[in-house]
């Protein structure tokens, strides 16, 4: 028994003199020999979340672009094959395509736009009549003088 008691005091004195390193007041881990460690610790960690942060925003902000311009592309795509889904409607059914003119002429803009366009391929249609007329010779006063008209 005695060697029962004068083991577990041999163990029980390695056992304190190792954990009682750890609880000394001189331990660099518990106490900091300067304060200067402690601010060097709190502002590397400030500079690290600092880029998590940073590069967390960089991510989402790439996602944001590229997601943007997707939908941009698949928009853009839509618009052209309703458009193109419009036209072969309008080609197969003349009720519809009556209909479309009737609500197209009555915006303004639309209106005022076609009208110059008529308006200016009328002009053109009518100085080149002119012009061919011009340059026809006129021989109306000749087959009147050489026949005359029955009574």
């Amino acid at each position: 028994m005695k060697t029962l008691f004068s083991t577990i005091n041999l163990f029980g004195g390695f056992l304190a003199g190792l954990l009682g390193g750890l609880f000394q007041s001189n331990n660099a881990l518990l106490n900091p020999q300067n304060g200067s460690d402690v601010i060097a610790v709190a502002n590397t960690y400030i500079v690290f979340t600092t880029f998590i942060f940073v590069l967390m925003t960089i991510i989402v902000t790439g996602a944001g672009i590229y997601f943007s311009k997707w939908f941009g592309i698949s928009k853009e795509k839509e618009i052209r094959e309703n458009m193109q889904d419009l036209f072969e409607s309008l080609n197969r059914d003349p009720v519809l395509s009556d209909r479309f003119v009737k609500e197209l002429f009555e915006h303004k803009s639309v209106s005022d736009t076609l009208h110059k366009l008529v308006q200016a391929r009328v002009e053109d249609e009518i100085n080149l009549r002119t012009s061919e007329k011009e340059d026809a010779i006129d021989f109306s006063s000749q087959l009147s003088d050489d026949e005359e008209a029955p009574k």
